[in-house]
């Protein structure tokens, strides 16, 4: 059918591939957690490792919905379960991309700790403690969480004739204001630029 080469897209990519990395992935985040956990009160950097399987996990665990998507289109069909697909991708793909975030900003703090240890070895009793860790990286996932807050409310769903859902953007979203703000300026500035630069600063150093 004319859908076919979309089919095998998202079974090849989605199920397949995206199977290897959910089990690859979340295998290496469980021997991690099990063979740090032991230590982590002990060393600012492994629990700070620790802290980064968790969030790994919790990105792995939420994107899983891509899994059955490639099966399901191939066994009944391209529009199978139309409406659970645009509803999750509207909704649990956010949630990934929160607990992304909360990633990238624990990779930073383990940056940190190593930078810490060799840049500024007098003040490593300082900076690089447990307490620090855990306090940073709750700091982390309630940022993440209500920055990516908006993005839930961005669209409602609406039904048409055929009982297919769509999203249809709300009024806020389409304000030029928020547009460049909130979408542009300060998107590409947390999920971006400032851990890149901030990882790349440290890395050099």
């Amino acid at each position: 059918s004319e859908f076919d080469a979309c089919i095998m897209y998202y079974l090849i990519f989605g199920t397949v591939f995206g199977g290897l990395i959910f089990v690859f992935g979340l295998a290496g985040n469980g021997f991690t957690l099990a063979i740090m956990g032991r230590d982590r009160k002990k060393s600012s950097t492994i629990n700070a490792l620790f802290m980064l399987a968790i969030a790994d996990s919790l990105v792995l665990i939420i994107s899983s919905y891509l899994l059955p998507v490639g099966v399901r289109k191939y066994v009944d069909g391209f529009y199978s379960d139309v409406n659970f697909n645009h509803v999750t991708f509207m909704f649990v793909r956010e949630a990934a991309r929160t607990f992304n975030q909360v990633s990238a900003f624990i990779t930073m703090i383990v940056t940190f700790q190593r930078y810490v240890s060799i840049c500024l070895p007098t003040r490593a009793k300082q900076l690089c403690s447990v307490r620090l860790v855990n306090i940073l990286t709750t700091i982390s996932y309630v940022f993440s969480i209500m920055f990516y807050l908006p993005h839930f409310f961005f669209y409602v769903i609406k039904v048409d004739e055929n009982g297919r859902y769509h999203a249809v953007s709300r009024d806020f979203v389409e304000n030029e204001a928020f547009q460049i703000i909130y979408s542009s300026i300060l998107f590409l500035l947390v999920s971006y630029i400032i851990p890149i630069v901030s990882l790349a600063f440290m890395c050099i150093r």
